[in-house]
C-alpha cells in the first residue's frame, strides 16, 4: 500500500507541475492543495461515533495524503 501512496503523490505532483496555469477542468478552483491530512485519533473518532470501519487503502490516503480530496 505505501508504494501505491507514494505513487499516487508522484502523480499529482507531475500533474501540478503539467498544469501550473490550473487550466484543467476543475483545477482552477482547487490549486492541487488538498485538505489536512487526518491524524489516526480523528479516523478512530469518526468510526466509533458512526459505527463503521473503513477500509485501510482510505484511511491511509486520509492520513497521509489528504482528508478527502481537494480544496474547492
Amino acid at each position: 500500500m505505501e508504494k501505491q501512496l507514494i505513487r499516487v503523490q508522484e502523480k499529482l505532483k507531475l500533474l501540478k507541475t503539467l498544469d501550473a496555469d490550473c487550466t484543467l477542468f476543475g483545477s482552477d478552483s482547487h490549486k492541487y492543495k488538498f485538505r489536512k491530512k487526518l491524524t489516526a485519533q480523528q479516523v478512530a473518532a469518526f468510526e466509533a461515533k458512526h459505527q463503521v470501519q473503513l477500509p485501510l487503502d482510505y484511511v491511509a490516503f486520509l492520513t497521509q495524503i489528504g482528508n478527502g480530496g481537494t480544496l474547492g
